[in-house]
């Protein structure tokens, strides 16, 4: 299957290439518990690389990224951890609360449109609003599977047809394992017209400079669930973070549905979206 990578479209490193010419050349159907644990391992590595492949193969690499996730859900099943219980017998803790002063959206906004961007003062509190992580929510916050059941049976309940593309399986998850307190910022690009690579990057690079970064993977799908508010409200945006080698993941909320799903970093993306930013 290598051979049909062009230089254009090339792994970033020799390991890189040894990581995708071992795992497309996985037998789906046959694919072993210690095969699955390798792609899972290998996660941020299939991140940085996927945006520069072609589709069929990015769709070869879909599928067994898939299986390995079913592999390992069922895996789980029948070896439960032995100290579930134990971890239910101890004290919850609660949210920290954070010793940081509001975001200055006014400060945050004037620096932004020096690059033709700015804060959506449309959005919520001038832009920004809260998301408060508490102990129940980290059960189901571990993983990305947890997260996607709880994302689908919280659609359901509140009347909307839950969906999760492919793509968004590839980001790498980075858990939430304690109570917090997160202040987001929503920013936005040319309002006018799609935004290209070259302004999101940008934009990238001025939020650092003041002390933000994108929001995770984690987090993004948390507020699908715990401020489910937010995306159904505004329905004329999608919600994005810019990941790794700026791909985006996002949910959409232009429908009455609530979707997840990602983003190539070559594609031009809809003045429609909305960018959201952590302090660090």
């Amino acid at each position: 299957m290598l051979s049909n990578i062009s230089p254009s479209n090339q792994p970033k490193s020799p390991e890189d290439n040894v990581i995708l010419s071992k795992i497309l050349n996985m037998n789906i159907v046959s694919m072993t518990l210690e095969e699955a644990s390798y792609i899972k391992s290998n996660s941020n590595n299939i991140s940085e690389i996927i945006g520069n492949l072609s589709t069929s193969q990015i769709k070869e690499l879909t599928k067994r990224i898939i299986r390995a996730r079913e592999i390992l859900q069922e895996h789980i099943k029948q070896n439960p951890p032995v100290s579930q219980s134990q971890s239910q017998s101890q004290p919850q803790s609660q949210p920290q609360s954070t010793i940081n002063q509001p975001p200055d959206l006014s400060s945050i906004n004037q620096s932004l449109q020096s690059i033709g961007a700015g804060v959506d003062e449309d959005i919520e509190n001038n832009g920004s609003f809260n998301l408060s992580i508490g102990p129940q929510d980290l059960i189901y916050l571990s993983s990305m599977d947890e997260a996607i059941k709880e994302f689908e049976s919280r659609a359901k309940q509140a009347g909307k047809k839950p969906s999760v593309d492919n793509t968004f399986l590839i980001f790498p998850w980075t858990p939430i394992t304690s109570p917090t307190s997160l202040d987001i910022i929503v920013t936005h690009l040319d309002k006018k017209k799609t935004n290209t690579q070259a302004q999101r990057n940008q934009l990238v690079i001025e939020m650092d400079r003041l002390g933000y970064r994108p929001i995770s993977t984690s987090e993004l799908t948390a507020i699908t669930i715990i401020r489910s508010d937010i995306s159904d409200k505004y329905t004329s945006n999608w919600f994005a973070s810019i990941s790794q080698d700026l791909l985006s993941l996002c949910f959409d909320s232009r429908s009455s549905d609530r979707r997840l799903l990602a983003n190539w970093s070559s594609d031009g993306w809809s003045e429609s979206f909305r960018f959201l930013f952590v302090r660090k």
